[in-house]
């Protein structure tokens, strides 16, 4: 295990720098990475292989190659959204908002429902991972597509009884 996560660690280094990273898309480690989200049993590890898949996502033409294995990587970090490990429900949520930058990575994301499968992670325990779901459906909104989902999200929401000690339970009283 040591040896592979100082690879990952290197990696990581040599992803810092744009030439590195240009290099490591250059021999596809995009698809290797994603790989190995479905492969890989250590959870120490598999958040460095989501870092490492963040930077090269944040490199230029790492949303491209992402976008060529696009069903495969979407779903392989919506697995992670649900992990008992925060770190790793965190990195996927932020990987999901960088494959969000780019165009096409939004019209995916929303054809997989990304925005509904996203909203339960607004009431995580965990502030980290609440803000990375906030800028993965910040950055999903930007689609028609993507605020239909949110106010049909939010309207069945608000069908449900609230909590006695809610504001707006007690605004529906005062009625």
């Amino acid at each position: 295990m040591e040896i592979r996560s100082n690879a990952y660690t290197a990696m990581l280094a040599m992803s810092r720098m744009v030439e590195g990273a240009t290099v490591l898309i250059g021999i596809d480690m995009v698809a290797t990475l994603v790989d190995k989200l479905l492969h890989e049993s250590d959870e120490a590890i598999l958040v460095q292989v989501h870092e490492l898949l963040r930077q090269l996502l944040l490199v230029e033409g790492g949303t491209a190659k992402m976008v060529q294995i696009e069903d495969i990587a979407i779903e392989r970090l919506h697995t992670f959204v649900d992990s008992k490990n925060w770190q790793l429900r965190e990195a996927s949520l932020k990987n999901l908002y960088s494959f969000s930058f780019d165009y096409r990575g939004k019209q995916l994301m929303l054809q997989h429902r990304c925005v509904f499968r996203t909203l339960p992670s607004l009431k995580d325990p965990v502030l980290a991972v609440r803000t990375a779901a906030a800028l993965v459906l910040a950055s999903l909104v930007q689609f028609n597509q993507g605020k239909h989902e949110v106010s049909l999200s939010h309207s069945d929401h608000r069908q449900q009884p609230l909590p006695r000690h809610h504001p707006d339970a007690r605004c529906r009283e005062r009625r």
